[in-house]
Order: structure tokens, then C-alpha cells, then sequence
């Protein structure tokens, strides 16, 4: 039977026998009123009693399924999920019904865990209609659907409108609240109404919000990635933190406690995870549009552990090695034991113990293999024919006689093709393999040798038949074309032939060597004068030119003389000639260097003269440079005939050295030029000044002892004129900024402007290059700057009208007036940066304009209140949305209570919400108004900023920051466009602070009247305020001496010893009543997470988690032998029921 259509809340197991016994009647069978309630107990009975035993829901198999290839099952009907185009997505569609679950494995009995302790998943979003939710869900088994009695936890989005996302936590069962959240004294509570107004509220539960913990903005829900993430840390306090984000828009966190999975007896490593369509206002029908979705493998530490799992890796691995020796196949360069190892290795692979998609994957990759193997076989199968047309080819070579260039052109093409096929020969088997081998043992390659050594005699026999007769009057030309002809014979490939064919080639080589020897016997001279006369003539052929490809040439036509047959006296003769011929072509290089020399000297010699160098000269010079292989080149070639250029070189190298240095020179020269001119502003003397640099870290060893001596004195007498221009320059500004902080009057603001001024006006006094002038007037500096950051003034102005700064004994007092519309003219601004990482600043609440949100006087929909802003940003005086950073809103809402949220750009419009929090026991009084400090810290963490506002922490996350659109004044270019910026939001660290404060709808003047006082900014402190001390760390030295509790106990510290580490550096032993016990319940036995915390006078709490497990009393036996206990309230209601059923029948029985 399938699940009853629409059932949505309930109890769970009853409401379900109570609703398959509706349906029966609603079939509408012709059944008397006595059978139908009869058979209706019945059911109901064996509900109640089996329900441990009876699968409520068919499996995915047994029913129609649009599942494909996919990592998730289905309990019902109509659901799809089919691979998309990435390896890691699946597309799915939800019907919006009752059917509408998509459990991650691959069926009811082989569902994959999930770990809930480290889990990310992404979901995107491709159809979700106003109105409709989904939700995601951990439950403790497959028996159930969510919302349908399923033990566990869901998180459901609601979709509010085109750009929201209601988050809820939920319990799985039925939709409902989880009870352990409904603790306001809980870190992991819901949020109030107060933080929400506009959350809808539950009859009997209007302090909550359904279970809601925020919204998620973007800019369209319909194409928008929601990543829900969970893990198990130090901050979730023994439970859960969640974190969905979604992509271009925020994050939001929350925890859920342990307790919720220790009371379901649930293990938050091995839960099940399902997809649903439909929330907590239940679902729809199959009218509703269905949801689509495109979602991600899910990442958890159970997956992570398959996906490393040795049996996966060595499947995955082996795929791997299978595709490279495949292609390594079809190249043919696999070895035939590799080869046969591949292809017995892949038909032994079995993927049937991989999860489903990646069984498809990897099947994917295996079809992969195969196609190649296949492409290989194809190769394989045209080895036969290979063979057949080569040996064709060379039995057209048989008959010397009618061997020509065709046929022998045709056999080498023929036998490359051959070649090329024969590397598939190893691969091949059986009777294919035994054909091959035939016409492979069949083959005479010799043929082709053959055929190519006859031709190359024919040429030798047609050089000498040229001969005269008789022939010891043949010319040394012809002699030397016969001995060049037979230079050209392949004797090693004649070694290779048959004996007959090779003696018969032999002695056809002989008779033709013997004529040649004959030739030379009385004309050897004249042959070798011979070759020495084409070498003259290529050297002379040279001409003008400057080709260095040609002078290869020639060196290669440089003879090498055989003189065994000259006579001794001709020998020398032939020696000297060739020695000419050298020299000659010694003079053909020199001539080229030299002409090199003469191109580039010329330009060089332009570089001579100090006062004449200019950067044009230069690159001229640069230009008419030569080529460097092409002198390489030369070098070899002068080395191989003996020819000393050592000179010519030695010139060139000279015209590279005067480049190296006029290069320097001209550094000096342009300093000498910028420090020689006038220096009237600050742009002049650093140009001179970055001049100065660059000569000064100069390399003069190019310069010769001439170049050396003038460079010197130009620059002595160079420096000595920047260093007057410096002076001239910066003396009166440092004078000007000394007299400023001499006023008396300056402790006002007009006089310490005046003095910022003087002061940036003192440019660096890196200009002064003389050591001792620089030190002298840094000293001056100096103490001028520490008379005037004496003066409480000093850290703060203001730009705009709304603002007026003043010095109390308190501090630096910021006065706010607002104009009669509400609006805060201008900023006020901290002067200096502050480190972000260690961010430390204190102010109090000296006048409040309103502080309590009043009523909405003329309908506007807005509330009277003040609301202080303090901007951390990345530029300096600049207020939120004009750059990158986070704002801090402090509304005091309550005379005791300060509410804290932190926003940050969005990517499009608006700003998102970071954190919010509340600072309790504030001491707000309305008339007159008591001071109330609140210190602001900031500590950079791996993943988050974290800031306390007092005894308040709140995480600004990394990945919740964004780099806006282009269009928008926060953002910044060098980060691409929607991504999370996180640590490098703000340059070298740096945060620049303003203030502004916002209203609305004030009824006064007097509520147009705010200030606050600066007590603290960084290191400096104002009045009598010492920061106090805050704990940085605790340490837990030994746990509780008792670990395992039996049902009903309290917790017992007894053992606990904690050590808490100071901002000053001391420590403290943490005295026991000081730590809290978080997450202690002894209610269901199990082992569960216990927080134990402490907080110190700052508000700052730090804790730790220990774990212990909690026992029955007295172990009571019995089981239901069908899985689970039968209560005796099921017994009694079973026995109720069979009495029914006794007296239903007797009645019957009767009336028969």
C-alpha cells in the first residue's frame, strides 16, 4: 500500500494507522458498516503492535522509478534524479506532493550514512514558486518519511518572496518545534519575536517563531546555490553548528544541541539524509508545480571515507592506469604483458561495490578504455594487409634489371606504412596472429637494401665508365665526381644482403675501384688540388656577404685530403694550399667582424661624452649591435680552420662594455639634470630624489678608470646640490609644523587641525640622503608629533555640520546633533588606523537621544529611536556602503539592554547581516543619563573575525563577505566580483573607524541630542580608564572524576580543575562555582557532549567539551523480537481493541 496522499502532521505511527484505515473506506468497496470498522481495528491493532516489524513504505524498486544513475532512492513514486552535466551533480525533481523524498543511497537497505559531525551539501535551486518549501533532513532510519513520524532534525526553506529564504530548524517528526531549542537560557534557543516581528507565530507559542532562525537574501531564490553546512567544534557547545549560505547573498549560524539526537537514541555520524518537497505548512498536490533542483555529491566524513576506501581507490586507480595504457596501446608502445594485462585486468573489474553515480562515472571512464581498445582492434586488423602490400612492393624488386627510383620510392613507402602497423603485431593472438607471422617470416627485406645498393653502384659504374682510354688520362674532375659517387654507397646495408648478392655487388664495386686507383696513380695531385680549388672557389663565391648560413656552407665544402698516393713533394704543395685557403677564408670572417665593428663603433662613439648621453644614443647603439649565435657561429667555424679573430672579437666586446656603462652613466646624468634644475614643491624633489636612487645602486663596474673619475665628480658635486634643494624645501615645513604645536592654544580643535596640517604637509624625511641631516631632523619631528598627539583632540574630527568634538576629563567627547528631517550631517572620524587583528576601542554612552524604541506617532510604520553606527572599514573617513568593512549597529532598545547587529555589503543592493547579539545589564537610565562604556575587540581568526562588544562574542564570518557589484562605491577591483573576500578585506591590516547615527521619527530636540565619549583607541587610553583585564584562554588541566551517571543523577564537578590565561599574561585557577554546565541531561541513557564554561567580568566566555554517559538504573529486559518495545499503553490499548473486535463478532453471531 502507498503512502496516504497529504499526510503531512500528527503523531506519527497512530495518525498513519489511523489514515490507511480512512482510505480503505475511501475506496468506496461494497463492505458492510461491521467489516469496515472491523477490518479498520484490525489494521490499527497490527500498526500499533508490528509497527517495529512492517516496512510502511515499498521499496524504490518495487515501484516506478525516474531514477538514474544516481546516488539517491525514492519511497514513493514520480521523483527524478538523473546525472547532470558535471560528474559530482545530479538534476532532480520533486513532485510537490506526499511522494515528493529523495533518500542519498541506493536503496531502503543499502542507504549511505551520513556524518553529521563534518557535512557540507549544495543545493541549486532551478524551480521553487513563492509559497513552497523543501526541506533537508537527518533521520535516524529509511521506515519513515520526513514529517511522517521520522526520527531526526530538518532544516526547511520556505520561499518568501523572489529574493528570500526562510530558514527554519524543525523536528523531523512532524514539523513541530524541537523542544530542547525552546530554552531561552540555551545558547542554541530560537530567536524571539523581538529580533523577528514579522516571523509567524503559533498559537501557545508566541514567544517563538515556528522554529525559524533567520532569512537567507539574494538577489533571485530561482537560481540561487544553498549550501548547508554542519559541524561539530569547540563553539556549538557539545552540538551542531549549522551554517546555510547562499551564493550571492549571506549565511546564517546557528547550533543545535546535542541533546536532540542523545533523546532519539540517534548517532550523528551514520544518519540518514533525505530531500523533501514541502515544509512546515505541509505540502501540496499534484497540481502544485514540482521543485527542481541541481545538487552536489554530498561531503561528509562517511562519503570522504568511501571515497578513500582502499577497495574504491584500487578500482579507481587501476581505470586510471587502464586509460593511459590503452592509449599507450593504440600508440603501440605497450609492452604485449602490459597489453595482455590490460585486457584481461578490465574484464575483471567489477564496479558493483561503488555507490551508483560513482559507479556510472567510473563506468564512464571504463566505456572510455573500451572505446579506445576498440580503435585498436581496428589497427590490428589491417596488420595482414600492411604486410602484404610491402611484400608485394618488394617482390616487384626481384629483377635487378627493372629496378628503378619508382619502385623502390613505392617499396620504403610501402615498408613505413608496414612499420607503423608491425607495433600491433605483440597484440594480436590465435589464428590472426598465426596469418601474420606467416607473411612476416615471409618477408625479404633484403630486396629493398638490394634494390637501393644496386642503384647506388650504377652511379659509381656510370662516373667511372665517364673515364678516357686510355684511362690514366681521365681529368681530376672526373676522377673526383667517380670517388664522390662511391662515397655515396651504403656499405653496411650491403653486409646485410646474401652471400651471392653480396659478393656480386662486391666485386661490381671492385672493378669500378680498381679504375679509379688506375686513374690516380699518375693524377693524384691533381684530384686532391683538385677539391682544394672547389674550396677556394666557394670562399670566393662569398663575396660581400654577410650570411652567416653561407659561411657555414663553405666550412662544410672544406676538403679533407687523402695524400697516401701523392708524392712527398706534392704533399707540402697540397698542405700550403689548403692552409691558403683557410687563411683566405680567415679574412672572409674578419671581413664580417669588421663590418659588425665598423656599424656598431659608430654608434658607441656617440656615447662618449657625459654631458652629450641621452637614452636615444643608446638604443642606437643597441640596434646596431650584432647578432650573438651569429658571432657564436663564426667562432666555431675560426676554431675548425685555425684562424686567430681574437682581435676583431675583442673590438665588439668593447663597443658592449661602452653600452653597459653609458647605461649607468645616464642614471647620473638624469640625477644631475632633476638636482640641478630649481626644486620649488614636493613632485620635483622626489622625481630627484627616485633619480638619486637609481644611481646610487648602480653597478659601475663596466665604467673604465677614465669614465670612473668623471663619473665620481659629477656625482659629488650632484649630491651636494640635491641635498641644498632638500633642505630649502623641507626646513620650513618642519619649522612650520614645530611652531604650530608651540601655540598656545593647542589643545583646541582649529589649533590641532592647523598642526595635522603642518605636519602632513613635512614630506619624508627619507629625502634628506645625508645621514646626519636626516637623523637631525627626524629628532625634531619627532618631538614635535609627541606634543601634539598629547592632545585628546587630536584622534578624531569631524566632517558635516551634525558633529562637535570636545575634551572632558573622561575623554574625547563626540557631540551629535541631528537636523530636524533625522539626518546626521557628516562623520565623525578616528584619525588614526587601527590593526584589525587585535582591534581594541572603548567608548561610553554619555547622552542617549531616545533610547528605547517609542510609539509610531503618525502611522509611518517607523518607531522613535537613536541608532549609533561604528564603520570598520577599509578606507579612511568613509561611512558604510562608500567601501568594503562591516558596520556595527548599537540599538538601545531597553534602559538595561544593548542590541548588537554587524552589517556588510550585499552583492547588489542593500547590506547583509553578519551577526547580531544582545549585551544584558546595561544600566541605561533615562533622566539623567549614567554613562555606559562598551569596549569593542576584534580578533582575527582562520575563518571568521571575532568581535566582543562587552561581554557579548559574535563571528564575522570570511566567507560571508562579498565583493559587491561593480556599480556599487564597496567595491573592490582587484577581487572578482561575488567572491568571498574574508581576510583580505582590509589593506595591511589596516581599519579606519567613523561614526554616524541614524533615527527615526523623533518628536524633540532633545531627542535630536546624542554623544558619545572616548575612552580607549588602541593603546591609548583617555581620563582614568584602564581596560580591564579578559581571559585569552582556558585550559582544562583534569575533567570530572565521575563520567558515567545513572538516569535521574545531576553532574557532579568533583576532579574539574580549569586554568584561565589572561590578557596580561597571568594565569588563574577558575574556582568551581564559576564554571557552568552546558548540555547535562540525564533523562535517556547514552553518551552525550557536556560544555563546561566560564565567564569572566569582561563578558568573554571561553569553554570546553567533555563527554559522558548516562545508564540505566536497573537494566530492564524484554524485547518485542520485533525490533523495539511495545509499551503498556500499546498492550492495553491492543486489548481494548480485541475486546471490541470479541464483542463486534458475538454481535454477528447473534444476528446470523
Amino acid at each position: 500500500m502507498g503512502t496516504p496522499r497529504n499526510v503531512r502532521r500528527g503523531d506519527g505511527r497512530a495518525e498513519y494507522a489511523l489514515a490507511c484505515g480512512k482510505e480503505i473506506i475511501s475506496k468506496g468497496e461494497k463492505m458492510s458498516k461491521t467489516k469496515i470498522t472491523l477490518m479498520s481495528l484490525i489494521l490499527a491493532l497490527a500498526l500499533l503492535i508490528g509497527i517495529g516489524c512492517i516496512p510502511l513504505f515499498t521499496d524504490a524498486a518495487e515501484t516506478e522509478s525516474k531514477i538514474e544513475n544516481s546516488d539517491f532512492y525514492q519511497l514513493g513514486t514520480g521523483v527524478s534524479a538523473v546525472p547532470s552535466e558535471k560528474s559530482t551533480e545530479t538534476d532532480v525533481i520533486l513532485p510537490y506532493s506526499g511522494e515528493g523524498h529523495l533518500f542519498f543511497g541506493e536503496s531502503a537497505e543499502k542507504a549511505y550514512p551520513v556524518d553529521m559531525a563534518v557535512f557540507s551539501w549544495n543545493i541549486r535551486i532551478s524551480q521553487l514558486a513563492v509559497g513552497q518549501s523543501f526541506a533537508v533532513s537527518f533521520v535516524k532510519d529509511t521506515t519513515k518519511k520526513p514529517f511522517e513520524g521520522a526520527e531526526g532534525v530538518s532544516f526547511v526553506f520556505t520561499c518568501q518572496n523572489e529574493g528570500t529564504l526562510l530558514s527554519y530548524i524543525v523536528d523531523a517528526a512532524d514539523g513541530g518545534l524541537i523542544q530542547e531549542m525552546v530554552d531561552t537560557q540555551s545558547m542554541w534557543a530560537y530567536k524571539k519575536d523581538g529580533s523577528f516581528e514579522e516571523y509567524p507565530k503559533v498559537e501557545g507559542q508566541e514567544n517563538y517563531s515556528r522554529g525559524m532562525v533567520g532569512r537567507l537574501i539574494t538577489d533571485n531564490v530561482v537560481g540561487a546555490s544553498v549550501t548547508l553546512a554542519n559541524i561539530v567544534d569547540g563553539a556549538s557547545f557539545g552540538g551542531t553548528t549549522n551554517r546555510p549560505v547562499i551564493s550571492k547573498g549571506n549565511s546564517l549560524g546557528t547550533t543545535i544541541p546535542g541533546e536532540i539526537f542523545t533523546a532519539r537514541d540517534m548517532n550523528i555520524k551514520e544518519t540518514i539524509l533525505v530531500l523533501s518537497a514541502g515544509g512546515i505548512d505541509g505540502i501540496g498536490d499534484e497540481s502544485d508545480a514540482p521543485l527542481k533542483f541541481t545538487v552536489d555529491t554530498p561531503s561528509d566524513k562517511a562519503t570522504k571515507q568511501y571515497l578513500s576506501s582502499p577497495a574504491r581507490t584500487q578500482i579507481v586507480n587501476r581505470l586510471n592506469d587502464y586509460v593511459f595504457d590503452s592509449e599507450e596501446a593504440l600508440a603501440g608502445t605497450l609492452s604485449q604483458a602490459d597489453y595482455a594485462a590490460l585486457t584481461s585486468g578490465l574484464a575483471e573489474t567489477d564496479l558493483s561495490a561503488l555507490r551508483v553515480r560513482d559507479r556510472f562515472n567510473q563506468g564512464k571512464v571504463k566505456e572510455r578504455i573500451e572505446a579506445t581498445l576498440r580503435l585498436l582492434e581496428d589497427k590490428m586488423a589491417y596488420v595482414a594487409d600492411s604486410v602484404k602490400v610491402y611484400s608485394k612492393a618488394l617482390d616487384a624488386l626481384k629483377d635487378l634489371h627493372s629496378v628503378d627510383e619508382q619502385k623502390i620510392s613505392g617499396a620504403e613507402s610501402a615498408r613505413s606504412v608496414y612499420n607503423e602497423y608491425a607495433a600491433y603485431v605483440k597484440y594480436l593472438s590465435g589464428e590472426q596472429l598465426q596469418e601474420v607471422q606467416a607473411l612476416v617470416d615471409a618477408l625479404d627485406e633484403t630486396l629493398l637494401l638490394r634494390g637501393v645498393a644496386h642503384l647506388q653502384i650504377v652511379d659509381f659504374e656510370t662516373a667511372v665508365a665517364a673515364f678516357a682510354d686510355p684511362v690514366s688520362d681521365t681529368s681530376a674532375d672526373l676522377i673526383y665526381a667517380a670517388e664522390q659517387a662511391r662515397a655515396g654507397i651504403d656499405f653496411d646495408a650491403i653486409s646485410q644482403l646474401k652471400s651471392e648478392d653480396r659478393s656480386a655487388f662486391e666485386k661490381r664495386i671492385a672493378a669500378c675501384d680498381e679504375m679509379v686507383e688506375e686513374a690516380r696513380l699518375l693524377n693524384a695531385f691533381d684530384v686532391e688540388n683538385y677539391k682544394i680549388d672547389l674550396y677556394r672557389s666557394a670562399i670566393g663565391a662569398l663575396g660581400a656577404s654577410l650570411n652567416v648560413e653561407e659561411f657555414l656552407s663553405v666550412v662544410q665544402s672544406r676538403p679533407v685530403l687523402r695524400l697516401d698516393d701523392v708524392m712527398p713533394s706534392d704533399t707540402e704543395i697540397l698542405n700550403t694550399s689548403l692552409r691558403d685557403a683557410d687563411a683566405l677564408f680567415g679574412k672572409e670572417i674578419v671581413r664580417v667582424l669588421d663590418a659588425w665593428h665598423t656599424a656598431y663603433s659608430e654608434k658607441t662613439y656617440a656615447l662618449r661624452e657625459l654631458g652629450s648621453l641621452t637614452q636615444a644614443k643608446i638604443d642606437a647603439a643597441k640596434a646596431a649591435a650584432y647578432d650573438t649565435d651569429a658571432m657564436n657561429t663564426l667562432q666555431d667555424i675560426a676554431a675548425k680552420i685555425s684562424c686567430d679573430i681574437s682581435s676583431s672579437v675583442a673590438q665588439l666586446t668593447e663597443c658592449d662594455r661602452t653600452v653597459r656603462a653609458a647605461e649607468v652613466r645616464l642614471l647620473l646624468v638624469r640625477y644631475h639634470e632633476l638636482a640641478s634644475a630649481p626644486i620649488g614643491d614636493l613632485a620635483s624633489l622626489n622625481e630627484a630624489y627616485e633619480a638619486y636612487l637609481l644611481a646610487a645602486e648602480s653597478d659601475l663596474g663596466d665604467l673604465s678608470q677614465e669614465e670612473r673619475a668623471a663619473y665620481d665628480a659629477l656625482y659629488s658635486e650632484t649630491n651636494e646640490a640635491y641635498g641644498d634643494a632638500a633642505r630649502s624645501l623641507i626646513e620650513p615645513l618642519l619649522k612650520a609644523f614645530e611652531t604650530a604645536v608651540a601655540a598656545e592654544n593647542i589643545h583646541e580643535s582649529a589649533a590641532i587641525a592647523e598642526a595635522k596640517a603642518a605636519r602632513a604637509a613635512v614630506p619624508s624625511l627619507d629625502y634628506y640622503i645625508i645621514a646626519a641631516d636626516r637623523e637631525q631632523a627626524q629628532a625634531r619631528f619627532d618631538a614635535a608629533d609627541k606634543i601634539l598627539l598629547s592632545q585628546t583632540l587630536y584622534y578624531a574630527y569631524a566632517t558635516g555640520t551634525s558633529w562637535t568634538l570636545s575634551e572632558t576629563d573622561q575623554g574625547l567627547k563626540l557631540s551629535n546633533t541631528l537636523t530636524k528631517d533625522d539626518v546626521c550631517d557628516g562623520l565623525a572620524v578616528i584619525e588614526d588606523p587601527l590593526q584589525i587583528d587585535g582591534f581594541d576601542f572603548a567608548f561610553e554612552f554619555t547622552e542617549i537621544g531616545r533610547i528605547w524604541k517609542g510609539e509610531d506617532p503618525v502611522g509611518s510604520g517607523k518607531n522613535p529611536q537613536s541608532i549609533l553606527v561604528m564603520n570598520i572599514m577599509r578606507e579612511a573617513g568613509k561611512n558604510k556602503d562608500e567601501t568594503q568593512g562591516f558596520s556595527v549597529y548599537f540599538y538601545c532598545n531597553q534602559l538595561d539592554e544593548l542590541e548588537v547587529y554587524v552589517y556588510g555589503a550585499s552583492n547588489s543592493t542593500g547590506e547583509v547581516m553578519l551577526a547580531n547579539g544582545k549585551v544584558s545589564g546595561c544600566g541605561f537610565t533615562a533622566d539623567p543619563y549614567d554613562p555606559y562604556t562598551v569596549r569593542i575587540r576584534i580578533e582575527k581568526g582562520t575563518t571568521s573575525y571575532r568581535l566582543y562588544v562587552n561581554s557579548l562574542q559574535l563571528n564575522v564570518y570570511y566567507r560571508d563577505i562579498v565583493n559587491p557589484d561593480e556599480d556599487r562605491a564597496s567595491h573592490i577591483p582587484e577581487f572578482e566580483v561575488g567572491s568571498e573576500i574574508g581576510a583580505d578585506i582590509f589593506k595591511d591590516g589596516n581599519a579606519y573607524v567613523t561614526f554616524v547615527i541614524f533615527a527615526n521619527s523623533l518628536t524633540s530636540d532633545e531627542e535630536r541630542q546624542s554623544a558619545i565619549t572616548i575612552r580607549m583607541i588602541g593603546d591609548k587610553t583617555f581620563g582614568d580608564y584602564v581596560p580591564p583585564v579578559y581571559t585569552v584562554s582556558v585550559d582544562l588541566v583534569s575533567g570530572p572524576a565521575k563520567t558515567v551517571y545513572e538516569k535521574g543523577e545531576t553532574f557532579d564537578k568533583t576532579g574539574i580543575k580549569m586554568i584561565a590565561t589572561l590578557s596580561d599574561g597571568t594565569t588563574k585557577e577558575i574556582a568551581l562555582d564559576e564554571i557552568k554546565v552546558l548540555g547535562f541531561t540525564s533523562t535517556s541513557k547514552g553518551k552525550k557532549n557536556v560544555t563546561l564554561s566560564y565567564t569572566d567580568d569582561t563578558g568573554v566566555t571561553l569553554n570546553k567539551v567533555i563527554q559522558v554517559e548516562i545508564v540505566e538504573a536497573e537494566e530492564n529486559g524484554g524485547d518485542s523480537g520485533c525490533g523495539g518495545t511495545v509499551s503498556a499503553a500499546s498492550f492495553g490499548a491492543a486489548a481494548l481493541m480485541l475486546a471490541a473486535c470479541g464483542v463486534i463478532l458475538a454481535k454477528k453471531r447473534k444476528k446470523s
